[in-house]
């Protein structure tokens, strides 16, 4: 999920409004939470045990 971080990233160096900079950011908090690998993180969190992510 780096990609989401360095699309945000450039997508803050071009535009200068704060709205609609965390409009994008709120966009892709939730694509990375809906990830497989974030869902898994989560169980394993209340289980009290480690999470094994598969890039997915």
């Amino acid at each position: 999920m780096l990609w989401l971080l360095k699309r945000g990233m450039f997508k803050a160096r071009e535009s200068t409004e704060l709205e609609q900079q965390l409009r994008y950011e709120l966009a892709n908090i939730r694509i990375a939470f809906a990830k497989e690998d974030a869902k898994s993180a989560r169980k394993a969190f209340f289980k009290k045990r480690r999470p094994v992510f598969q890039g997915r």
